[in-house]
């Protein structure tokens, strides 16, 4: 089963003594450090449902709870670079399933902002045939708030809505080491509020037809994310 990531940001010396003070001796439990994809240190231990340090819980939280089992994700050391996908109140599983595989294929972290239009138990995610899905980097966050303030440590953010007037490929998505690439639901798109607080963040895909309203979620995923990964390629 796959952890989701919690949101605590201690450098991991903190961390570490945290769990060995704290949670070790009091719950049993057991720890290790790893290097994951060459880019990220992660402590990880197990733990029922939630992360509390010092009385306080994490805003991103454990849906898979067969599993018992969060980690902690280091921020990227100095130097590496890092891309995040943020899908607001996705409605449709297969759609949010296609930009995990996404995600996973070019090592990027997705974000899900409830609430969601389905589960992510295990029956629905394999009715899915996401047999990929353990290994996505996934975050869950209860609101936008909760994930809006922890949108500064992430990385320079984007926001993709057919209302915006930039086209992507004008827009410095490679510029920045670290990226967030912000989407809205498939109905509706992002919160007018967020057009309103970011409306210089915004960019859209090129439409010719008028029979065509939007991208399906999920295509506009991998085409921003390997925008990305072109523009990098070519700084």
């Amino acid at each position: 089963m796959h952890p989701n990531r919690c949101t605590e940001s201690r450098p991991l010396e903190t961390l570490a003594e945290a769990f060995a003070k704290q949670l070790i001796p009091k719950r049993g439990l057991s720890t290790r450090t790893e290097h994951v994809s060459g880019v990220r240190s992660c402590l990880w231990y197990q733990w029922p449902s939630r992360l509390s340090l010092n009385g306080e819980s994490s805003g991103a939280r454990d849906v898979r709870t067969a599993s018992n089992r969060l980690d902690i994700v280091i921020p990227f050391q100095p130097g590496a670079v890092s891309i995040h996908v943020v899908l607001v109140h996705p409605e449709i599983h297969w759609n949010t399933g296609n930009a995990g595989r996404t995600c996973l294929a070019i090592g990027a972290t997705l974000h899900l902002i409830e609430p969601l239009g389905f589960s992510l138990d295990e029956r629905e995610v394999k009715r899915a045939g996401l047999d990929y899905w353990e290994h996505v980097d996934l975050r869950v966050w209860p609101s936008w708030s909760a994930f809006e303030r922890e949108l500064p440590s992430l990385g320079e953010a984007f926001f993709f809505s057919t209302k915006a007037t930039r086209i992507y490929w004008d827009a410095p998505l490679g510029e920045p080491n670290d990226v967030v690439l912000v989407f809205g639901r498939e109905t509706g798109g992002l919160p007018a509020e967020l057009h309103e607080r970011y409306r210089d963040r915004f960019v859209r895909m090129p439409i010719h037809s008028p029979r065509v309203r939007s991208l399906n979620l999920s295509t506009s995923v991998a085409i921003a994310a390997y925008e990305v990964l072109r523009q990098r390629a070519s700084r």
